[in-house]
């Protein structure tokens, strides 16, 4: 094939109108001096506006005025800002050929690699940005952030995920939720994982780190802790032990949620879930009594089965008890558990020194 013959074939698939090119195809009607390039069936084009911005088109042009739909259907677009160095992708919904198409940008890389997903500006010096819209009432917002704050004595480089609407965050402190790195200016050990829910960052995204907020660790060897779970350590129980009279421990060595209450001596249930529970006295009496007695516990005021034990040791000086019970109890929330004493066929109350020895203990399991 001769070269004429291959310059006539290719000048066959190449149109220009008004210095905008179609390949296989006439162009639209683009702007004159656009410098458009737009190919067969309009499912791409790409044309400049000039020095400032680059754009590349699927089933659209521009005419100067008005970007338009080619064909029926959806439109997308890129474009590249040479003026502020940003990357740029829009969307728009199906639309009719000729029709004006009406773009809304879905996702932008700024000039420092910050991207931002559902967020057209702002984008804060976070990495990844992912929100529904410009609108803080209109869903929640995910962030990828760098903790790093210029300026401070304790804070170090870190990354976080950061769950709520970042402008929350800017305005008043508060966010939903977060997952953040370790490392020794952090709480934790270098390496690991905190989890937040719920916290405040007092004005400032980089205080998220707020121990206060942690509701679990992941260390770097892979230990789980959880420091916001339920538990409570109770002792100190009264001197006298009555027939049928709730036992209250005046004391807590854990009190964690201010679960258990030291005038009424119950533990109150802050969330739905499996807790485990605890408990243990020793009493005493003279060799000459003779009884039973045991310990049960109570959900709601009523009796948890399988929940009583006993166990008796006479001396020569007299006769001591211990009465231990443990039980895994489903509870809802505000469900309260406590502690009875019993007894029968003898004396109606027993004594005790030993407060040491006495002790009622529980939390959630999960």
């Amino acid at each position: 094939m001769s070269k004429q013959t291959e310059l006539a074939q290719v000048a066959d698939t190449i149109t220009v109108d008004s210095g905008n090119v179609g390949i296989e195809v006439t162009p639209s009607a683009w702007a004159s001096g656009q410098g458009s390039i737009q190919f067969k069936d309009g499912g791409l084009s790409a044309w400049s506006n000039g020095a400032l911005n680059g754009y590349i088109y699927s089933n659209a042009y521009y005419d100067g005025a008005n970007s338009r739909y080619i064909n029926n259907g959806s439109a997308g677009a890129y474009a590249i800002n040479n003026a502020t160095g940003a990357h740029v992708w829009f969307t728009a919904p199906s639309g009719t050929a000729g029709n004006a198409v009406s773009f809304s940008e879905a996702m932008r890389i700024d000039s420092s690699g910050n991207v931002g997903i559902g967020q057209t500006s702002n984008l804060h010096g976070n990495r990844l940005n992912i929100e529904k819209s410009d609108s803080p009432t209109d869903g929640p917002e995910i962030v990828f952030k760098n903790l790093y704050r210029s300026g401070s004595t304790t804070a170090a480089e870190t990354g976080a995920i950061v769950f709520g609407s970042w402008r929350d965050i800017e305005a008043t402190g508060s966010y939903t939720a977060a997952i953040t790195g370790t490392n020794s200016a952090y709480p934790g050990t270098s390496g690991g994982l905190n989890f937040y829910t719920g916290g405040n960052a007092t004005n400032d995204p980089s205080l998220i780190r707020n121990s206060n907020n942690i509701r679990m660790r992941i260390d770097s060897a892979g230990r789980v802790t959880k420091p916001s779970q339920p538990a409570f350590v109770a002792h100190t129980a009264p001197s006298t032990f009555t027939n049928g009279v709730d036992i209250i421990w005046s004391s807590t060595a854990l009190n964690r949620g201010s679960v258990y209450n030291t005038s009424n001596g119950r533990f109150t249930a802050p969330v739905a879930g499996l807790y485990q529970f605890f408990a243990s006295i020793r009493i005493e009496n003279t060799i000459g009594t003779v009884s039973y007695h045991r310990i049960s516990f109570r959900h709601n005021g009523s009796y948890v089965q399988s929940s009583r034990s006993q166990l008796s040791h006479r001396t020569a000086t007299g006769y001591y008890s211990h009465s231990a019970n443990d039980q895994a109890i489903y509870l809802n929330v505000n469900d309260y558990v406590n502690v009875t004493f019993e007894t029968g066929g003898g004396a109606s109350s027993f004594s005790t020194s030993a407060g040491s020895e006495h002790v009622f203990y529980g939390y959630l399991i999960g």
